[in-house]
């Protein structure tokens, strides 16, 4: 058998077993460690690195206004960028908590 073939079968046999509620929660409950395992080893290393990139970019484009090199306008985008990786960056671990919340609501409900 192959993998998927596999799993299928073991999914089958689990909710014959056991229910279709208790197969809901168990695939529900499967899916949340896979997005947070996602998150962890992916979304948040690239999300955090950018904001990195941003900051340094607001310090680097400081200095050039600083020294009359660039306008000060271009001082506020790269803060507005900055802003929006950090949003994003809020954004990906609320979306972690949420899908385990949700998973809590439907095992205590």
């Amino acid at each position: 058998m192959h993998r998927v073939e596999q799993r299928r079968f073991r999914c089958a046999l689990f909710e014959e077993v056991l229910g279709p509620a208790t197969h809901r929660l168990h695939r529900r409950h499967r899916i949340c460690m896979a997005r947070e395992k996602q998150y962890r080893q992916g979304v948040a290393r690239s999300r955090q690195r950018s904001l990195q990139v941003a900051d340094q970019l607001v310090e680097i484009n400081r200095v050039k206004v600083d020294t009359g090199a660039l306008p000060p306008i271009e001082m506020t985008s790269a803060e507005s960028a900055r802003a929006f990786r950090r949003s994003e960056l809020v954004t990906a671990e609320a979306e972690v908590l949420a899908g385990a919340d949700r998973l809590r609501r439907e095992i205590f409900s």
